[in-house]
């Protein structure tokens, strides 16, 4: 699990002194606690680091199973080993789920009321149709004729449409045991 944090910083020196020339150590600093990186880095490492940061994911230090990243001018951390790209795919899921709550809150705070589920499009008749000419008229999982529901592939709550493609003829043993997950 990547885990954002807040009130931190990082600093590198060298044996004391500020940034001038040769390696530097270095360190985090969390609030008032300070994690110390045993690899050292020259100045030119440093702004390599920086600069690659800003698009993707840069482990700066490792602390016993934990290591710290600095991705987007945030600081992250996991203890799971994840490599750069799964550390951004994680952010970027992360973000992703923010907006989407931000977005909502700003909605029932507009309509000043908490959403009752009226507000989801019904499936259009031509695709109705068009959904249950394809399957036939029966599950498509299992080929039951009865108790039969429009599913979606990709679930609304995941973004998905009410399109022919991303619909499909399950009956509702079949759909319950899919849930809200994708195909």
């Amino acid at each position: 699990m990547v885990r954002r944090l807040d009130n931190c910083e990082s600093y590198f020196e060298r044996d004391g002194i500020s940034l001038l020339s040769g390696k530097y150590r270095c360190y985090l600093q969390i609030g008032k606690k300070k994690l110390y990186s045993d690899r050292r880095a020259t100045r030119d490492d440093i702004k390599s680091m920086a600069e690659r940061s800003k698009s993707m994911p840069v482990k700066y230090l490792t602390v016993g199973d934990r290591n710290y990243w600095r991705y987007d001018s945030r600081w992250f951390t996991d203890s799971d080993g994840h490599d750069g790209d799964e550390v951004r795919s994680l952010v970027i899921a992360y973000d992703l789920r923010n907006e989407k709550k931000l977005s909502e809150a700003k909605t029932v705070a507009a309509a000043k009321r908490l959403p009752d589920g009226s507000l989801r499009e019904s499936i259009p008749g031509a695709v109705r149709h068009s959904v249950w000419e394809r399957d036939g008229g029966a599950c498509r999982s299992c080929g039951n004729k009865s108790e039969l529901q429009y599913d979606h592939l990709i679930p609304v709550s995941m973004g998905g449409a009410n399109t022919v493609d991303n619909l499909q003829i399950l009956c509702g043993p079949c759909n319950r045991r899919k849930g809200a997950s994708v195909v």
